[in-house]
C-alpha cells in the first residue's frame, strides 16, 4: 500500500528534512509517525499526498509511483486517501453538509450519489442531526469530525491525519480517537502523526519514529519514543 525505500529531501535553505527513510506500510494498518518539531513528520506526510516529492529514492502509494507521476495524475492518487488536519480547513460560511459534499464533488461524484453519502458519513461520526449547521455553530470537537467525515465521504483506502487532536481537549481528543479506531477496524489504513504521548501510549498501534530526518525506530505496539534513549 505504502513502500518507501531510500528516500532523501532536503529543502533549499540546506535543511535536511529527510534521510535514507525506508518504510513499508500494509493495508489496514494504524501507524503513528512521531517526533520533535523538525523531525521531517510534516515532510512526510505532504510526500504522501504528493504536495513535495523526494530528490531521491523511490515512494509508491496504492501501487501509484509518487516520484514519475504526471501533475494531471495527482487527482487520481487523491482520490483514495483522505486528509485530516490539525487546522481543520473548512469552510465556514458553508453547512457542514456542503463541507463534505464539496469534497465528493470535486472528485466527479454524481449528485444524487452524494446525498446519499454525506449523511450516511456525517451519521457516522456522530453529526448526523448537525448537517445544516455552519462550522462557526459547531466546538472545535465538532469541526474536527466534520473534518474527518470530509475525509472519509469518499471512501478512502488510506486516511492521513496531520495532527487532528493537536487542538482539542483531552476528552474531545479521546472521542476522536475511538472515531479513528473504528475507521480502522473497518479496514482503512490510518496514517497520523502527533505529539499526543497518551494517546500513542494508550493505542499501542505501530509507532514510527522520527529524528532530524533520519528513522530512529519502527515499533509494533509500541508507545511514544523517548528522546532521552
Amino acid at each position: 500500500m505504502i513502500e518507501m525505500q531510500h528516500v532523501y529531501k532536503m529543502y533549499p535553505n540546506g535543511v535536511e528534512a529527510l534521510s535514507d527513510i525506508s518504510l513499508t506500510v500494509e493495508k489496514g494498518e494504524f501507524v503513528f509517525i512521531v517526533g520533535a518539531s523538525g523531525a521531517g513528520k510534516s515532510t512526510l506526510i505532504k510526500m504522501l499526498i504528493r504536495e513535495i516529492v523526494p530528490d531521491s529514492g523511490t515512494l509508491k502509494v496504492n501501487g501509484r509511483d509518487l516520484v514519475k507521476m504526471k501533475r494531471r495524475d495527482i487527482p487520481y492518487l487523491r482520490r483514495g486517501i483522505g486528509v485530516v488536519f490539525q487546522d481543520f480547513r473548512l469552510l465556514f460560511d458553508h453547512s457542514v453538509y456542503d463541507n463534505v459534499a464539496f469534497a465528493l464533488r470535486v472528485t466527479g461524484y454524481l449528485d444524487r450519489d452524494i446525498k446519499k453519502r454525506v449523511p450516511e458519513v456525517l451519521e457516522m461520526v456522530g453529526l448526523g442531526e448537525r448537517l445544516k449547521c455552519t462550522p462557526r455553530e459547531l466546538s472545535g470537537g465538532e469541526q474536527q469530525r466534520v473534518t474527518l467525515a470530509r475525509a472519509l465521504a469518499g471512501m478512502p483506502s488510506i486516511i492521513i491525519a496531520d495532527e487532528p487532536t493537536g487542538n482539542l481537549d483531552p476528552k474531545t481528543s479521546a472521542e476522536i480517537m475511538d472515531i479513528m479506531k473504528t475507521i480502522n477496524i473497518r479496514g482503512t489504513t490510518i496514517i497520523m502523526a502527533t505529539h499526543a504521548k497518551d494517546i500513542v501510549n494508550s493505542l499501542r498501534q505501530r509507532v514510527v519514529a522520527l529524528r532530524k530526518g533520519c528513522l530512529v525506530q519502527d515499533k509494533a505496539g509500541g508507545g511514544y519514543f523517548n528522546e532521552d534513549h
